[in-house]
């Protein structure tokens, strides 16, 4: 009788744990808003993604600057409501986020 450690069972378990995958890159924006639909491939689709990108990156720079100026006594809500067509990809996670409510009660 072979050893324990020579059967077929523990060699896919040895085989099973390093055939774990990496955890994969998330940009920002996927990070924030999920996973798009399947792209197209191609060149125009990375082009497309490195816009789309660009764009949320610099709409959450633009926020960041813009709440540094804003007092802290200022209602959230308000804030949205008057400002949140200027971050169109932010507005709808602020609206989404806001408008959770809360409780001190396990659900």
């Amino acid at each position: 009788m072979p050893p324990p450690s020579s059967s077929p069972e523990a060699s896919n378990e040895v085989s099973g744990a390093s055939a774990i995958p990496k955890k994969q890159r998330v940009s920002a924006c996927e990070g924030v808003f999920g996973k798009r639909s399947q792209r197209p491939s191609g060149a125009s689709s990375d082009t497309r993604a490195t816009r789309l990108e660009t764009r949320c990156n610099a709409e959450v720079y633009r926020y960041l600057e813009d709440v540094e100026e804003t007092s802290f006594d200022i209602d959230p809500l308000d804030w949205w409501r008057n400002n949140g067509r200027s971050y169109p990809n932010l507005a709808p996670l602020a609206r989404q986020w806001l408008a959770c409510v809360t409780t001190s009660v396990p659900s």
